[in-house]
């Protein structure tokens, strides 16, 4: 008899151990659960982070893209002085400048718009100091690309390809730099 009630008690532990092992298995378990959810859905922030700053980066870009773009078209000159300059007068008529520079326009709105929500999620100081870092790099851009749109509308066509090579170029450079330190925070 002594020996039933021993081995019902031993019965009884062994089975409370297991239940105690199987308990803290899916304890541990559900954390490791969490973890991993937290850890994907931070692997999914930062990738949609990286998303947004390299379509801003796109768009700056082509703006100015665009700009090279429109410095090729010179407004208010004949086609026979374009031709005696050197210059192409077959393929770069004149057109609306408003045709010309709606497209900068537009790009620039876009990547003010994305900057501006990045800004808004960024969640530490790191980050919203990397943004702010783009974000002034950009408006360098803008900057730059705003003074070589007025000199092209004034018809002053050598300046402005000056100040488009001296200034908006590197200042993408600039951006670019800004937004590889943000993308590899």
């Amino acid at each position: 008899m002594l020996a039933s009630v021993r081995l019902k008690h031993k019965m009884a532990f062994g089975a409370a151990a297991m239940v105690t092992v199987l308990l803290g298995s899916l304890a541990l378990s559900v954390g490791m659960m969490g973890k991993i959810k937290s850890g994907a859905d931070d692997s999914r922030r930062q990738g949609l982070r990286t998303q947004q700053t390299q379509d801003a980066q796109a768009h700056v870009v082509r703006t100015v893209m665009r700009v090279g773009n429109l410095l090729v078209h010179e407004q208010n000159q004949s086609l026979e002085s374009r031709k005696a300059a050197g210059r192409c007068g077959a393929c770069h008529e004149v057109r609306d400048m408003r045709t010309l520079l709606e497209p900068i326009e537009q790009e620039t709105r876009e990547y003010e718009h994305q900057l501006a929500e990045l800004s808004a999620s960024a969640t530490s100081p790191e980050e919203k100091r990397l943004l702010s870092s783009v974000q002034h790099s950009s408006a360098q851009v803008k900057s730059a690309n705003t003074q070589v749109i007025r000199l092209w509308e004034n018809a002053k066509y050598n300046e402005a390809w000056n100040l488009y090579c001296i200034n908006s170029r590197p200042a993408v450079t600039r951006m670019d730099e800004a937004i590889a330190a943000l993308v590899n925070h």
